[in-house]
Parts: structure tokens; C-alpha cells; sequence
């Protein structure tokens, strides 16, 4: 459900920036599956609009970095831990 919200607030509104914050780092893990799994679904139903996603790591500030400036649908996924983490 999530994934096709965020394909429509592309379209409707042009919304690009994403963050799926989740309680637990295997549910990050799932959601991350789910969205790999269902990459060419949402690719083929939405023309091909170009997204990408990937797992926050606050030793890779590169991809966040990535994730301000992209004018592409961008899908951060990340743990309520993460966020909340003091370093």
C-alpha cells in the first residue's frame, strides 16, 4: 500500500522524497524485500518513472546526500532507532 502511495503522490502532487520509518530492523529488512520484489511492478504501471531506495546507514552519508538532491522519486527506509541515534 505503501509503495502504490507513493507512486500517486508523485503523479498527483510530484512529491520525490520518501521516508518509511519502521520500529524494528527485520521489519526494514521486509520492507526493503518488498520493494525489490515489487520494483518492476511499480516501474511497468507508473511509465517507468525512475526511483531508487535504499537502507538508511549513518555511515553512508553519501546516499542521503543522494537523497536530498535527486530529482528522482527517492525511498529512504529506515529504523525509529536510527533516527533517534545520538552519533
Amino acid at each position: 500500500m505503501y509503495l502504490r502511495t507513493i507512486f500517486e503522490l508523485n503523479r498527483r502532487y510530484g512529491f520525490t522524497k520518501f521516508v518509511i520509518v519502521v520500529p524494528s530492523v527485520a521489519i526494514k529488512e521486509g520492507v526493503y524485500a518488498s520493494i525489490q520484489m515489487m520494483e518492476e511492478h511499480f516501474r511497468a504501471m507508473y511509465g517507468n518513472t525512475p526511483f531508487e531506495y535504499f537502507l538508511y546507514d549513518s555511515s553512508k552519508l553519501g546516499q542521503v546526500r543522494n537523497f536530498a538532491a535527486s530529482p528522482n522519486i527517492q525511498v529512504m527506509v529506515a529504523t525509529v532507532g536510527a533516527i533517534n541515534k545520538r552519533t
